[in-house]
């Protein structure tokens, strides 16, 4: 072996605290002050992440409120159309809405899923 290939066969088995003397405790101080700022990152987040939740809730809710009332409104302008088209004067069973709340129901039933 030659006496380069002998030197960095050598380096190549000492620990890089051999090599550069301080190494490791330059290290470890910059791996604490990275792991601060993310941890200081992580906190930012949770606490805007807990901000949206607070704003978004309320609204999710209003939101399922609204979907209900539209639903019971359409449910009952067609129990009105269908009493109104099947009304008294017909003769059938209709007339006393046996049929218009049947139907309706039904329909209502394919509303909600």
């Amino acid at each position: 072996m030659t006496f380069r290939l002998r030197k960095r066969h050598l380096d190549d088995k000492t620990s890089p605290g051999e090599k550069y003397p301080g190494f490791p405790e330059r290290s470890l101080e910059k791996t604490d002050q990275i792991t601060g700022n993310m941890l200081d990152i992580l906190s930012k987040f949770e606490v805007r992440i807990h901000k949206l939740e607070d704003t978004i809730v309320p609204v999710h809710r209003e939101t399922d409120d609204l979907q209900r009332r539209q639903a019971s409104i359409l449910y009952n302008k067609l129990l009105v159309v269908l009493s109104l088209s099947h009304g008294p004067g017909k003769g059938s069973q209709r007339s006393a809405g046996v049929g218009a709340s049947r139907g309706g129901g039904m329909l209502w039933r394919g509303m909600r899923s």
